[in-house]
């Protein structure tokens, strides 16, 4: 309000002009607007993370792309025992068409050091259209090493799922250890009755788990099937890639398992190729499982190691399992080493009722090449009841080459009585 005084003293009261009354009006539309839209239409990211519907029992019905996404950051933040079940596929692909970038649910943290740990029902669903890179990778210890896969650390049951998304990591520039897995990075858990669809890659960096199921397992793996292609390449340390798994270890198990792709292991320090598990360690156990119809092949490092079933069957045991239709194969570096089933059996390792139909091969090592029609070196352990049959085994180059239908080399207390194949040869 504005007072004028008047020619003979008197003073006029006038109303604020009317522009100024406007904005004053216009600004308090404005704010009521802006205060509507936060309250009644949520922006893209409040969608994302809207908390969905749950049973009686607490479980969380997933049944969209939102979904989904809120119970990967719910996990993440802490929430890590929660449940859920999905209630339809899922494509996460975004409104292009354009895959998805995904952050694997289940985390490293001090207060849930297991990662994810509650229970997961795919409900025989699929989870397709994403994928996971390194730069969306999640951490599995205080040190620094990730994990990348629809799931990153978990200690959960995971049951009746299908992915088809990819997951590919470069981890060049890094010291870390990388676990990449279809299902899983590292599990701690169990993982029953999943597919995997999906290719599995990583390169570069230090040591790298990559398997079509999970990276690094130390639980237990059963009635799972991956279809596509597993690889790891370069670095300055040691590629372990399996079929199903990566690196099986501390009497983590796979059972009743099935691999249908190639099998790739390259240019580290040191690689191991499996068409079920790249390394099979520390009272590991892999019964009834198969791989047919892909190539498994490590080369180009100090020592590489290829199995049709396990690149490195190390003080564990490989029982009733068969590798068919495809190539085992070693090459380059200094020591190579393929088995038709196993690469090097050692340290009280044991083959039991395993059978290989297919070539193996093992040559260009500067110093050892050993092929064997189940395995390539056998030291300290055992093969029983195992047969080779339909596929040449050669080894040549290098200072030395041994070849034999059962076992290329055999030292130090290994045995392998057996109706099929003869004892080993040795060629120069």
């Amino acid at each position: 309000m504005h007072e004028l005084t008047g020619a003979v003293g008197t003073k006029i009261t006038m109303a604020a002009p009317l522009h100024k009354a406007n904005r004053r009006l216009q600004l308090a539309v404005f704010l009521l607007l802006l205060l509507f839209t936060a309250l009644v239409v949520p922006s893209a990211a409040r969608a994302d993370y809207r908390e969905p519907i749950s049973d009686d029992q607490g479980v969380y019905l997933l049944a969209t792309s939102d979904d989904l996404f809120w119970f990967s950051k719910t996990v993440n933040a802490g929430s890590a025992d929660i449940k859920a079940k999905l209630m339809n596929d899922i494509d996460l692909s975004d409104d292009g068409g354009n895959s998805s970038h995904w952050t694997p649910i289940g985390q490293y943290r001090t207060n849930t050091p297991n990662g994810y740990a509650g229970i997961f029902d795919g409900g025989g669903f699929t989870v397709s259209g994403y994928i996971v890179a390194f730069a969306d990778a999640v951490n599995t210890d205080d040190s620094g090493n990730q994990a990348a896969g629809f799931f990153g650390l978990t200690s959960a049951d995971i049951r009746d799922l299908t992915v088809g998304g990819v997951v590919s990591v470069d981890i060049s520039g890094t010291t870390s250890f990388i676990h990449t897995g279809g299902i899983a990075g590292l599990n701690n858990g169990t993982i029953t009755d999943c597919f995997n669809g999906g290719d599995v890659l990583a390169s570069a960096g230090d040591v790298k788990y990559t398997g079509g199921i999970a990276g690094l397992n130390n639980g237990t793996i059963t009635n799972n099937i991956h279809s596509g292609g597993v690889s790891a390449s370069g670095g300055s340390s040691s590629n372990y890639v399996g079929g199903i798994v990566g690196y099986n270890n501390n009497k983590g198990t796979i059972t009743n398992s099935t691999h249908s792709g190639g099998v790739f292991a390259s240019d580290g320090s040191n690689n191991y190729a499996g068409g079920i598990a790249g390394y099979n360690s520390n009272k590991g156990t892999i019964t009834n499982s198969t791989h047919s119809g892909g190539d498994v092949s490590a080369s180009g490092g100090s020592n590489n190691y290829a199995g049709g079933i396990a690149g490195y069957n190390n003080d564990s045991s490989i029982t009733n399992c068969a590798y068919s239709g495809g190539f085992v194969s070693v090459f380059g570096g200094s020591s190579n080493t393929a088995g038709g089933i196993v690469g090097n059996n050692y340290n009280k390792g044991t083959i039991t009722n395993c059978a290989h139909s297919g070539g193996v091969s093992a040559s260009s090592g500067s110093n050892s090449n050993y092929a064997g029609g189940i395995a390539g070196y056998n030291s300290d352990s055992t093969m029983t009841n195992c047969a080779h049959s339909e596929g040449t085994v050669t080894a040549s180059d290098g200072s030395a080459s041994y070849t034999g239908g059962i076992a290329g080399y055999n030292m130090g207390g290994g045995t392998y009585p057996t109706a099929a194949g003869p004892p080993p040869a040795i060629l120069r």
